[in-house]
Parts: structure tokens; sequence; C-alpha cells
């Protein structure tokens, strides 16, 4: 029963509790090889999950000072070290925040970005609104691309060549 609570609290990430109930059933049964081992893996776990807010307060720190790229890279490290801390949450936001100031200038980059929000969160509706408007983007600027060749194979006198274009971005974009 002690080890099942153990693992249920380190599941949850609840170092502080699996800690409290490993110390309890350790009074309990002092030499139990398992719970020792549990032990070991609670102190290791909480151990991880601070270093892992160290980090992501750091890396919040650097994004607010405009040095994104290291930045992420620390909340990075915080997310592996700990998939459960609030690194994820603040990765996403970053992503989600570096994509609205790109979207305009750089639907690339704003695709890129929200798809990464996107991997850390699925759902986030602003990610997935971001990563639909450098869509949009995508699709106006292939149109106008294929427009102006389009004008130039039809000035060359190669109408074949012109209707091929648009056809192929037809296919693209019914």
């Amino acid at each position: 029963a002690w080890v099942k609570q153990i693992d249920q609290h380190l599941e949850a990430g609840n170092f502080q509790r699996a800690g409290e109930v490993a110390d309890k059933a350790l009074s309990e049964r002092p030499d139990d090889a398992e719970l020792l081992e549990l032990r070991k893996l609670v102190a290791q776990g909480a151990e991880r999950a601070s270093r892992a807010d160290e980090l992501t307060a750091e890396g919040e720190a650097l994004c607010a000072q405009g040095r994104a790229d290291e930045g992420v890279a620390l909340l990075e490290k915080a997310l592996q070290l700990d998939e459960r801390s609030v690194a994820r949450i603040t990765l996403r936001d970053v992503f989600v925040s570096r994509a609205q100031d790109s979207v305009d200038q750089d639907w690339r980059a704003a695709e890129a970005l929200a798809d990464r929000a996107l991997a850390l969160d699925p759902g986030h509706a602003l990610a997935k609104s971001l990563r639909a408007e450098a869509l949009d983007k995508k699709r106006e600027e292939l149109i106008d691309q294929c427009a102006s060749k389009a004008r130039r194979l039809q000035a060359a006198g190669d109408f074949e060549a012109a209707a091929a274009e648009v056809q192929r971005v037809l296919a693209l974009y019914p």
C-alpha cells in the first residue's frame, strides 16, 4: 500500500507528499529495499523539479530582457528536467508571443513558432489562429507569385505555360 501511494504522488509530481509518505513507510519498515529506492527517486524528482523551476525563472527573465533565444534554451532544458513544470506553459507563451510579433512580416517564422506552441499545447486557440493566419499569408504570397509568373509567361507569348502555372496553384488552393 505504501509503494502504491508513493508512486501515485510521484506520478502527480507531488514530491513533498511522496517524501512524507516514504518517510512514514520507512519509519515502519526501515530496511525495506523498495522503499529505500523509492525515497531516492522522490529526492531525485524533487531536485529535478526544483532545478526546472530555477531554469524556468531564468528563462522567463531572459525572454523579458529581449534575449528570447537564450531564454527558450533554458525553458527547453527545464522542460526536459520536468515535463509537468510551468516551463511548458511559459515556453508555449513565448512561442505564441513571438509568432504574434512576426506574423505580419514573416509568415514562415510565425508558422514555425505557432507549430512549436501547438506541439506543447495542441488545443491552444491563439496558436491555432496564428498558424491559420500564417498559412493564409503563405497562400496569398504563392498566389501573387503565380499571378506574376503567369503574366510574364503570357507577355512572352507562352500561354500554355501560363495556364499550367495557374493550374498548379489552383491544385494547391482550389
